[in-house]
């Protein structure tokens, strides 16, 4: 099975680690398979896919596409699947709770606002190796996007699985990391130019400092083009 989704990230990789699902990443869509599957077809592999499917639909748009064994009386035959949001087969209703966050940092960040730059949280799924990073948020002008992820307080394993996943992503020139300054690191362990420490408040005045010179680099590259065009 393959699916490309918007949104609800979280809650989809979530449910494919508890369903014990393996996936992989690769040009935005997620691909799912297992080990076992890979040598033996199994009706309880599959069931634990079809399981993966109402978490799937919480999304505001999704796709996915499956092969699907099914017997008959001429034996077992695969046939391909495909379905989106734009079929209303099943009627989903959408979780009741309250947007939760892991900080308070990160609620506090969800609320600001960088001049004429917008806060998205979540905002895609990033391939770091063959994991999937989900940034805590964005920041976006016109097409331009610049992910943000917050680092703050957690355990040794969870901290290096952090650097490990971050040190392999590929979008590394368009992320800034806010790491909290009493983490047992330096920041050299990330191999990003755009990390700042920070210390339990946001450092607004440096992140703008950074989207300035995403923002400069626009016009350069803007002027670089137009001579390009005039010259004979």
């Amino acid at each position: 099975m393959d699916i490309q989704i918007e949104e609800n990230y979280q809650e989809v990789f979530w449910k494919i680690k508890q369903l014990g699902l393996m996936y992989f990443i690769q040009d935005g869509r997620i691909y799912l398979d297992g080990a076992v599957s890979l040598f033996k077809m199994t009706e309880r592999y599959g069931t634990a896919l079809a399981k993966l499917l109402p978490t799937i639909m919480k999304c505001n748009k999704w796709s996915l596409k499956a092969s699907i064994l099914k017997k008959t009386m001429q034996g077992k035959r695969i046939y391909d699947f495909t379905l989106d949001n734009t079929r209303q087969i099943f009627s989903i209703e959408p979780d009741s709770n309250l947007e939760t966050f892991d900080s308070a940092i990160e609620k506090e960040f969800s609320l600001l606002t960088f001049n004429s730059w917008s806060v998205k949280r979540e905002p895609a799924v990033l391939k770091a190796g063959q994991y999937a990073f989900i940034p805590d948020f964005s920041i976006e002008k016109n097409d331009k996007r610049i992910y943000v992820e917050i680092i703050g307080f957690w355990t040794p394993e969870y901290l290096k699985n952090k650097i490990q996943k971050i040190n392999l992503l590929q979008e590394k020139e368009d992320l800034i990391l806010l790491v909290d300054k009493n983490l047992a690191c330096s920041g050299s362990e990330f191999n990003t130019d755009n990390l700042i420490f920070y210390d339990g408040k946001i450092p607004y005045l440096e992140i703008l400092k950074i989207l300035r010179k995403y923002e400069e680099r626009v016009v350069t590259e803007t002027l670089k083009g137009l001579k390009t065009l005039k010259s004979p």
